[in-house]
């Protein structure tokens, strides 16, 4: 029987970030980094120099707001490779926090396991 669900849910978002960290250490940042990722960056890179409401005027594909949360990360800290890890890891963990909550919204009280 699991007492303290909120203890569980701090193991399982810390084992999280220790995995990220050691992914991060040993294999060099990325596993692979593609064309598209890195011209995504740059468009995040162009939108943290100067805010405009779309995509750049070249590449009006994508939709902005990836564009936007990169960029807004592109401010605080200026190294691109950093910048996704933080904000991938981020959503990640926000993810595991909403499941969490919307568990327990759709079933009320404790939750246990049965052997």
């Amino acid at each position: 029987m699991i007492t303290k669900p909120t203890r569980l849910l701090c193991t399982i978002i810390c084992l999280r970030a220790i995995l990220s960290i050691f992914l991060w250490n040993h294999s060099g940042g990325f596993f692979w980094l593609t064309a598209d990722d890195a011209s995504r960056m740059e468009m995040a890179y162009y939108w943290s120099q100067g805010f405009f409401f779309f995509n750049s005027p070249g590449n009006p594909f994508w939709l902005p707001l990836g564009t936007w949360v990169h960029g807004l990360a592109l401010i605080v800290v200026d190294d691109p490779l950093v910048t996704s890890s933080v904000v991938n890891s981020t959503f990640s963990i926000a993810s595991i926090v909403l499941i969490y909550k919307i568990t327990q919204a759709l079933f009320p009280g404790t939750p246990s396991l049965r052997p």
